[in-house]
């Protein structure tokens, strides 16, 4: 599977998450900024009447290029350097993180995004003469949840992850989503959560025990099996509130098929990272 256009949305995505709130402090400092700016030219021709006025000395060997170059200083120097921090009076107030603010009613809002994830898997094949594949995944997927109460979460979730065997193309495939349920709490940034999905998917076995003598030449020793199968899948992780709307999320689970296909499906530890929005 070709996983480029994947995570080229993936970056996308992650992207307009990361860069909302650092548009919105951006805004907020760029026109403290561009008023002081402003403010200091206007200072400046202020001050040249002032002298000519005589209320101040002027300055013998001071010339027209001399002052257009203070104004350029003055411009670059209040757009380039950090306001100074402000006193706990004037600070602008930061909301609170969105699961914290609290809602009428048991709708508490709904969250979504998108993670990749890797792990530890292994299975023995007994129709290939009981073959060991085992080794390290990698996948993508997501979930979307809606918030119920203080405390549940309701929603689905969908991946694909790919163990890829005998460093020649050769692949064992497992994608898979259901509806999904968890029990969260809240302390401070932190939500631990736990949870369990029930649903189903598809095992796909694609492996090459001889290379192909040429381009195009039939290769004999090749497998193809193709099972559907229903799942369960608990799961356990937690969140880190960076803003109301953007968390980072840690999730570890364990996905447990049931029918003839959980003889042959790879079962181990996925650890998934990834970035949810909140509203």
């Amino acid at each position: 599977m070709n996983y480029t256009g994947l995570l080229v949305g993936l970056g996308a995505f992650a992207c307009i998450g990361l860069f909302h709130p650092l548009v919105i402090k951006a805004e907020y400092h760029l026109g403290v900024f561009g008023f002081s700016s402003f403010w200091s030219i206007h200072e400046l021709f202020k001050q040249k009447e002032r002298v000519q006025k005589g209320w101040f000395p002027a300055k013998p060997k001071s010339s027209k290029n001399v002052r257009m170059l203070i104004v350029f200083f003055a411009l670059f120097a209040q757009t380039a350097i950090p306001a100074p921090a402000q006193t706990p009076s004037s600070q602008v107030q930061v909301p609170e993180p969105a699961h914290a603010q609290e809602r009428k009613g048991i709708y508490q809002g709904f969250d979504g995004g998108m993670m990749l994830h890797t792990g530890y898997l292994q299975t023995n094949i007994a129709p290939l003469g009981n073959y060991r594949a085992d080794g390290a995944p990698f996948g993508i997927g997501g979930v979307a949840r809606i918030h119920l109460g203080k405390h549940w979460r309701v929603g689905g979730e969908g991946y694909i992850s790919t163990l890829s065997q005998l460093n020649n193309g050769s692949y064992i495939e497992c994608g898979w989503g259901g509806v999904l349920a968890d029990f969260y709490w809240i302390f401070g940034r932190f939500q631990p959560y736990v949870g369990l999905t029930i649903g189903g998917g598809a095992l796909t076995h694609y492996l090459m025990f001889e290379e192909p003598a040429s381009p195009w030449a039939p290769v004999g020793k090749t497998y193809f099996e193709e099972q559907g199968f229903m799942a369960i899948d608990p799961f356990v992780g937690c969140e880190f509130a960076l803003t109301s709307v953007l968390h980072l999320n840690l999730k570890m689970d364990y996905l447990c098929a049931i029918g003839p296909a959980a003889a042959t499906m790879p079962t181990g530890p996925r650890v998934y990272f990834g970035i949810l929005f909140h509203r």
